[in-house]
């Protein structure tokens, strides 16, 4: 198999669906942040963990409706181990992207906003990937897999 049959493979539709999965996280994000700190004066630390813990869910369903419909197994017991997953593996992709943002503005000397964007790239293949093989992984089973 050739590198252009390998691209081929390549899950471009549901990475595109996943990144438009993000773009709502943030809006979400930012729609909770903000009234929380500039209205009700909740502290910035608690607002800002408040409203990762609630973005993460509205992605973690979002993805388990849109992005990977096709792969929900194991009923209610199922949803509830991938949601546990998708949180591990976002609170991981939040780790990665501090640092890989942090490694490129502290050390490396990027502007501070360009150093952001590429510590969100580096962990959103991070979160794909992971997503895709770990938390939607694919059943073994092919009437699980009939959908795909």
């Amino acid at each position: 198999m050739g590198f252009g049959d390998k691209l081929r493979e390549l899950p471009v539709a549901r990475f595109l669906k996943f990144c438009a999965v993000g773009g709502s996280g943030v809006v979400v994000n930012y729609g909770i942040y903000l009234p929380l700190t500039r209205w009700l004066g909740v502290l910035e630390e608690t607002a800002l963990a408040l409203s990762i813990a609630v973005s993460i869910l509205t992605n973690f369903l979002l993805n388990e409706v849109w992005t990977f419909r096709d792969r929900r197994t194991g009923g209610s017991a199922g949803k509830l181990r991938r949601l546990g997953r998708f949180y591990l593996v976002s609170l991981g992709g939040a780790a990665i992207q501090w640092g890989v943002s942090m490694l490129c503005f502290r050390w490396l000397r990027i502007d501070d906003r360009l150093a952001v964007l590429v510590g969100i790239g580096v962990a959103t293949a991070w979160n794909f990937v992971l997503n895709l093989l770990w938390t939607w992984k694919k059943s073994a089973r092919p009437q699980d897999d009939a959908a795909a």
